[in-house]
């Protein structure tokens, strides 16, 4: 290498270091802001986690009455809400809780499965496909012979399950609310599993159950997964039953949650948690609770979230099935959760939500709660004045959650935060996410004038810029470290 051309590239890297030095330090990364929860439980696996961020304080947004007792759980999907209510689908605008529309629909329970501009809902005694960015019925198909009235307060005589779509169609499960164990007999052949064509709503396929079926089933790889009086596994594309795991009995209060090659499920009789191998088809661990089970868990970080009737908090470890931690949130209420909910108390509770090192579940007491994932620590709680029965929703970095109340709230990630949302991205070592919350820390001091935590965010977003310029300049001296070694080879061998 020419004197030269040695002193162009030595330019060439100080015109580089110098240009990351002294260019504005802006943050283009593209966060999981906008993840959405367009099902119950999140995703086809019912996991119930978001990769969402979400808020540390109960920074409460926006809350929206709909005048109606709220059984369904909130989804959210490209920035709209849906909420069912007692015979109305509201959809709202996640950001400001205004409605975009609202449509009468003889529904209750089932919480909905968006997707595209196609929304799938479970009414009163069928099915409804309608559009999601209006609201208008596309089709609606009636599964079970018996009347339902959505504003009836005996809570039995509804369809419960919520739908999901696959490969092939919409599967839903078909029961009753209460089955005949609660001394309400269940009309012949409701207990089935149907799979109906997405566009038009006929029927494809459909799968006889001898009782009644968790909420909602759970799908991967062209298998459809069941809970009912044993786990049940069925082809995506026929119906058939491809296998079942029998041990594991009275498990049609809870969804089957897969995770790892293995489906968690729980046993409402027994009270205990199964995790099961889906390809060896054997059990992996059990482990037994002190009460009974009616809602699904969650599942996230090698930990089962599980919720008790008792409202006691479970941690397991998702390798081993031991007790990381226990936590019991029972929180006495100025009114009679069973008074409420008339029959129906046994046949509800909210499900777990887990979204950025968090917990998000709501209680029959009617308070909702947010712990620490790692060891069960309460952050912060709400108070509602009904209970709470559906399962949260984590998305667009905020919680929303509907009360008996009749309201549905929307908690968000406070400003004031920002800074301590960054320091501890920082410490779990979330490059990306630290950097995105100092800008917005920064943007929000800007905003208010606040320049000591300014010059706090830009020290730590200058720190972190340097440190990129050294991995650079390293790297350049590397380079350059190889080339010459390269070029003094090359004479070497040329003399």
């Amino acid at each position: 290498m020419k004197r030269s051309q040695h002193k162009n590239f030595a330019l060439a890297m100080l015109l580089t270091v110098g240009m990351l030095l002294f260019t504005p330090y802006t943050c283009n990364t593209v966060s999981d802001k906008h993840a959405n929860w367009s099902m119950f439980m999140h995703d086809l696996q019912n996991t119930g986690y978001s990769p969402s961020a979400a808020p540390d304080t109960p920074h409460l947004l926006w809350i929206f009455d709909t005048e109606q007792r709220l059984f369904g759980s909130p989804i959210v999907y490209n920035g709209t809400l849906y909420q069912v209510g007692r015979g109305s689908l509201f959809a709202l605008d996640a950001e400001t809780g205004g409605t975009i529309w609202s449509s009468e629909l003889p529904v209750i329970g089932s919480t909905p499965f968006v997707t595209g501009e196609s929304l799938y809902v479970g009414t009163c005694n069928g099915i409804a496909a309608l559009n999601s960015k209006t609201g208008k019925p596309i089709w609606q198909v009636q599964l079970a012979d018996f009347e339902c009235d959505p504003w009836n307060d005996d809570l039995s005589n509804f369809i419960a399950s919520s739908p999901i779509m696959t490969n092939t169609g919409v599967i839903m499960c078909t029961h009753r609310n209460i089955s005949a164990s609660y001394g309400y007999p269940n009309p012949e052949g409701i207990n089935r599993v149907v799979c109906l064509d997405s566009e038009t709503g006929t029927l494809l396929w459909q799968h006889p159950l001898d009782d009644r079926a968790g909420y909602s089933p759970a799908f991967i790889e062209g298998r459809v997964f069941i809970n009912s009086t044993q786990l049940r596994v069925l082809d995506d594309e026929t119906g058939q039953q491809l296998w079942s795991y029998t041990d594991a009995k009275g498990l049609y209060d809870t969804s089957p949650v897969i995770d790892h090659n293995a489906v968690v499920t729980i046993s409402t009789d027994e009270g205990s948690v199964y995790q099961v191998d889906i390809t060896a088809q054997e059990l992996l661990w059990k482990c037994d609770l002190d009460s009974h089970v009616i809602s699904t868990p969650a599942v996230h970080s090698n930990r089962v979230i599980v919720v008790t009737i008792e409202e006691t908090i479970y941690a397991l470890d998702e390798n081993t099935g031991s007790v990381l931690w226990k936590r019991e949130v029972h929180v006495e209420s100025n009114f009679s959760a069973h008074d409420v909910l008339k029959n129906a108390t046994a046949s509800f509770n909210s499900s777990p939500a887990i979204a950025d090192n968090k917990i998000y579940v709501g209680l029959r007491s009617g308070t909702f709660l947010c712990l620490e994932l790692d060891t069960g620590e309460i952050l912060w709680q709400y108070e509602t004045k009904g209970s709470i029965i559906a399962s949260p929703a984590v998305a667009d970095e905020k919680v929303f959650m509907a009360s008996t109340d009749g309201k549905v709230y929307c908690f968000g990630i406070d400003p004031e935060t920002y800074f301590q949302k960054a320091e501890q991205y920082d410490k779990q070592g979330n490059t990306e996410k630290a950097r995105e919350f100092y800008m917005r820390a920064k943007d929000y001091y800007e905003s208010q004038g606040n320049s000591e935590m300014i010059k706090k965010c830009e020290k730590k977003l200058n720190s972190r810029r340097y440190l990129w310029v050294a991995v650079v300049l390293v790297g350049c001296m590397i380079i350059c470290a190889m080339v010459v070694y390269w070029k003094m080879h090359k004479s070497n061998k040329s003399r």
